[in-house]
């Protein structure tokens, strides 16, 4: 069962520099049921992109596609050489920074897919700022 970003939304407070600051976590899952690549959709309008959680996946990397509605065609995003933006993953969980995923500023509508098919489940956490 494939469920919007907003049934998961969490809030997170925290200091920085004696200031208060609010982050958001958002998750995108691959309903192995559903479709065993690629993940549910996530609004990212309005907030910061801090960085990505990637769960233990099956050795695969990952790539992204952005759309300006949730339910619209979802393209590759691609860097200027013209090659997708991707991610090695491999199996372990990793935290990939905001650096990184510079290229998916701008989009609203995100997904995540893996380059091999999935056998279970997996739960992608976006970190965002409010």
């Amino acid at each position: 069962m494939q469920q919007s970003g907003q049934d998961y939304k969490q809030n997170r407070d925290f200091h920085l520099n004696g200031m208060h600051r609010k982050t958001f976590v958002e998750t995108a899952i691959i309903d192995y049921d559903a479709d065993a690549r690629n993940s549910s959709a996530v609004d990212l309008r309005g907030y910061g992109l801090l960085g990505l959680i990637v769960p233990v996946i099956d050795n695969a990397a990952i790539t992204f596609y952005v759309s300006d509605t949730e339910a619209g065609t979802y393209v590759q995003v691609q860097n200027a050489t013209p090659a997708a933006v991707t991610i090695a993953a491999s199996v372990g969980t990793i935290a990939i920074d905001s650096t990184v995923l510079a290229a998916l500023s701008g989009y609203r509508w995100v997904k995540v897919q893996t380059g091999a098919d999935q056998t279970a489940d997996r739960t992608f956490l976006w970190i965002l700022k409010g």
